[in-house]
């Protein structure tokens, strides 16, 4: 390039001074943080780090009219049948069209009938889902839906889960010290711009550069 090499020791020496300024704001910001910083964050966006809410899943069957389904609730409580007898049960005349593949049985739903494929019943049915206390116990009232009328016994449950704070502490601390270093240097540059004003001579610069640099 031409660069006489005082010129590029000059160079050199400003970009290492500028790396450690970086590195000096970096390890300020990261001693300004408190650990307990980082939990409150990761605390107060569980949602972004929440793997599942609480689910459920369900056994159903799916008839028509009212009544039938209200017999069949009358006549499982009787007996107190099984998830296992249940499933044979929504195979044999359920209205569901994949009753015959899946035994009735859903895939996991939250409380509003979301699953990872969208909806799987109904949020009103989602909602009655929920307050089955136990595996195995049906609900005791025919529920409604576009299809019939469903019967609803809880096959399985589980608590929502997150990433533990440990497996994303380090992304969570990189975001605060980046943000709190760059407030950092803005100020600095501030303070400097304060100390040590620049003047632009537009008429000096248009000479000896052949386009605008502004």
């Amino acid at each position: 390039k031409g660069y006489e090499s005082k010129q590029v020791g000059s160079l050199l020496q400003k970009r290492e001074l500028a790396d450690m300024i970086r590195k000096d704001m970096r390890d300020q910001a990261a001693s300004e943080i408190s650990e307990e910083a980082y939990k409150k964050y990761y605390r107060a966006h569980s949602d972004k780090y929440m793997i599942h809410p609480d689910q459920r899943r369900v056994v159903q069957i799916i008839v028509k009219p009212k009544k039938a389904a209200a017999k069949l609730i009358k006549q499982f409580v009787e007996e107190k049948i099984t998830v296992k007898a249940f499933s044979k049960a929504a195979r044999s005349f359920s209205l569901d069209p994949a009753a015959k593949e899946t035994s009735g049985r859903t895939a996991w739903f939250d409380l509003e009938g979301l699953g990872a494929a969208g909806h799987v019943l109904p949020m009103k049915l989602a909602e009655a889902a929920f307050k089955i206390k136990k595996k195995g116990d049906l609900h005791r009232s025919p529920l409604p839906s576009s299809k019939g009328w469903h019967v609803l016994m809880l096959l399985s449950t589980r608590e929502e889960k997150w990433t533990p704070y440990k497996k994303v502490r380090y992304s969570i601390v990189a975001k605060f010290v980046s943000d709190r270093q760059q407030v950092l240097i803005e100020k600095m540059l501030e303070n400097m711009k304060k100390n040590h004003p620049v003047s632009v001579y537009m008429n000096l610069l248009e000479k000896i550069s052949p386009v605008p640099c502004l």
